[in-house]
């Protein structure tokens, strides 16, 4: 007996390439064929996975370049920044604007966290980086069940942000839990979760 699943157009996370990460780590993603957005800077790299791209974010002045890059893509949309635009605001302003209803996206900058904070309470947010994946924790509530041993990461939305930890103790700045279990962390503000893959 086979196992199909279904899932409608819109439904799959978009995946979001902000910088040129490994393929691997993009991979498992691309299972569900989703919305394929790439800035700029790494529309060359992403070219070269061999994956459909859909919309490509270009600098203003030139989405001429980004089409000639993808001429072999059609159809492809190119969508160019406004002046004082960061491709990440752009994008998730795309996708929100599309309906969809999360995203992950490929990032090594830090600046990457508020920025996509702010759209959090429309999107479902995780942000890939080579050794984590970081999920945006907009209700202030996070509960799931682990192994003994597992080591999470964490991001307060501010310095001063006061974390409600069950199941799970701070040790050199990463949260461990040391018994199989249901950890919880709770805040009244968004905060963000790291998981090693």
């Amino acid at each position: 007996m086979s196992s199909h699943h279904f899932v409608k157009e819109g439904q799959e996370p978009a995946l979001f390439v902000l910088d040129a990460l490994p393929f691997a780590l993009a991979a498992p993603l691309l299972e569900w064929a989703p919305l394929v957005l790439v800035a700029e800077n790494a529309l060359e790299h992403v070219q070269e996975w061999g994956i459909k791209i859909d919309v490509a974010l270009s600098m203003p002045g030139q989405a001429q370049h980004a089409a000639q890059i993808l001429s072999g893509q059609a159809p492809v949309t190119i969508a160019e920044l406004l002046r004082g635009e960061s491709f990440l605001t752009k994008g998730l302003s795309l996708l929100s604007d599309q309906g969809q209803t999360a995203v992950n996206i490929l990032s090594t900058a830090d600046e990457a966290f508020e920025e996509a904070a702010k759209f959090s309470p429309r999107l479902q947010v995780c942000i890939l980086q080579e050794n984590l994946k970081w999920s945006a924790i907009p209700s202030g509530q996070f509960e799931k069940w682990y192994p003994d041993g597992v080591r999470l990461h964490f991001r307060k939305s501010m310095p001063s942000q006061v974390l409600d930890l069950q199941g799970l103790t701070v040790e050199n700045e990463l949260l461990v839990n040391h018994r199989p279990g249901l950890v919880s962390i709770r805040s009244q503000q968004l905060f963000w979760v790291g998981e090693e893959p």
